[in-house]
């Protein structure tokens, strides 16, 4: 696994929380890849509340062991999908599908964001700035529709996530609409987050086209400085620790 992370620049680690081996591997894998340099986002499930106490301390333990390697763990609560209706009445199959479409969705458009060359580009490290600008707590969204204002709002109200984004400190936006996309359109994108979020937030945006979308917008969103007690960012001592290896210079 080691030989796996080198040269390794961004690892996102997925994992449910609970059992013997996604709660044992992720903090070990999460470890190895912040060795190696990398940005590491986890995204882990929690289990439900009816599973016993037993998988909840194995969830708390693993939980714990993510947030002191981790720069970023995002927490969905298999618990929440009880309080969606329309998942709910899903098989069981489909339900869980939900919440892995998402998680892959959101995973694979930050992927696509820093990679693909656009009218305004995004980089690693736009992502690597406003992410350390948000202490580590973060979460990603997105949402796609017929205007700005649907496509943003629904990448701003997570299903799965109940969060308040009205202190948020850093916010990444990449806006892809088709070749009719607008600059008030995309502009719009921004300022509907903009208002939103804390006022000295920091705020980087993007724009791509994509012909495949037709009329149809695409925002994707990671935001930091979000409070949720669904999402951690890096443990008291890991930031305790970080703190103390930092050396400060005077200039005179």
């Amino acid at each position: 696994m080691k030989t796996e992370v080198e040269g390794c620049d961004l690892a996102f680690i997925t994992a449910g929380l609970g059992g013997g081996s996604g709660t044992g591997s992720a903090p070990v894998i999460s470890r190895l890849a912040k060795q190696a340099g990398a940005l590491t986002i986890a995204v882990v499930s929690y289990p439900f509340l009816s599973e016993g106490s037993l998988r909840k301390q194995n969830a708390d333990w693993g939980l714990e062991r993510l947030k002191e390697t981790a720069d970023t763990v995002i927490v969905l609560p298999n618990e929440r999908l009880l309080e969606i209706d329309t998942v709910k009445q899903l098989p069981l199959d489909a339900a869980f599908r939900v919440a892995d479409e998402l998680l892959v969705r959101s995973i694979s458009g930050v992927s696509e964001m820093i990679s693909r060359e656009g009218i305004v580009n995004l980089d690693f490290q736009d992502l690597k700035s406003v992410l350390s600008n948000g202490g580590g707590i973060g979460v990603i969204g997105l949402g796609e529709g017929e205007t700005a204002e649907i496509a943003t709002n629904e990448a701003i109200e997570n299903p799965l996530l109940d969060m308040d984004i009205s202190d948020a400190r850093g916010a990444l936006i990449n806006v892809v609409g088709g070749p009719g996309l607008t600059l008030g359109e995309a502009e719009k994108c921004a300022d509907i987050i903009r208002k939103k979020i804390n006022t000295y937030a920091k705020i980087i945006w993007g724009v791509t086209t994509d012909e495949s979308l037709g009329n149809n917008i695409r925002v994707l969103l990671v935001l930091t400085g979000v409070k949720s007690e669904q999402i951690h960012g890096a443990s008291m001592h890991t930031q305790m620790r970080n703190l103390r290896s930092r050396t400060v210079e005077f200039i005179s």
